[in-house]
């Protein structure tokens, strides 16, 4: 990078410390807050006291699918080889973002690529985030045809308000079908997904910047991430 081109980008980087205290950008934190022992999940905690003092030190074991958290390709399996959570590029999960919302689907729809909305556009090197406002038990799921039709457009990630990228039912599975875990997270494409997104109804903007990096923790599947969102005030 020559001597410019680094002032350049230090210029946008004092922009948006100049934007943030003037409040012309607002934070909206994506992530969803969980409760030990109460998730469906794995999520447990407690404090421990160091000896004569007040002080105290966490200890919390957790599944890694628990909160707002991004799944790799080890998620497909070790025999998948590929990245893990941590080893994730930061460059992919951050960056310009758009949110595609859904409205009004049943319980265990399966979400078709004429159910996603046209606008906003969806770019190459987007993140695309899709929200449905459900809150079914049985969650709306993505027909394969949807995770092809993200990777065709060129998301680099895939975020979702549940768990909606989940295969289908082994009552159905039938050997050698293609489901949206295979689409995302091979070779070829890896697209990451996140999942478990929250407060996406407070977004004033179908586009915004996004950031959603990992803990970094050696040979995870998924790990939990702090997703924030950065959009114009107005």
């Amino acid at each position: 990078m020559t001597s410019s081109a680094a002032q350049d980008a230090f210029s946008i980087i004092e922009g948006l410390d100049q934007a943030l205290d003037q409040k012309n950008i607002r934070i909206v934190d994506l992530t969803w807050k969980v409760y030990p022992g109460k998730e469906e999940r794995t999520m447990e905690a407690h404090h421990v006291t160091f000896p004569f003092t007040e002080k105290l030190m966490g200890e919390f074991t957790m599944n890694t699918h628990v909160s707002t958290h991004v799944e790799s390709m080890v998620h497909m399996g070790l025999q998948a080889g590929g990245p893990d959570a941590a080893s994730i590029p930061l460059e992919t999960l951050v960056g310009s973002a758009v949110y595609l919302e859904i409205h009004n689907l049943k319980a265990g729809q399966m979400i078709t690529v004429d159910d996603l909305p046209k606008e906003p556009e969806i770019r190459p090197g987007d993140i695309v985030i899709v929200g449905t406002d459900c809150h079914h038990k049985e969650r709306p799921t993505f027909l394969p045809e949807v995770a092809q039709y993200l990777v065709d457009k060129g998301a680099k990630v895939v975020g979702l308000d549940r768990w909606l990228v989940v295969d289908t039912p082994a009552k159905t599975h039938k050997p050698g079908e293609i489901y949206c875990h295979d689409i995302l997270l091979n070779k070829d494409n890896f697209v990451p997904i996140i999942e478990e997104f929250d407060h996406l109804d407070q977004l004033k903007h179908k586009r915004f910047f996004f950031m959603g990096v990992p803990i970094r923790v050696d040979g995870l599947d998924s790990a939990p991430i702090r997703a924030i969102a950065f959009e114009p005030a107005d």
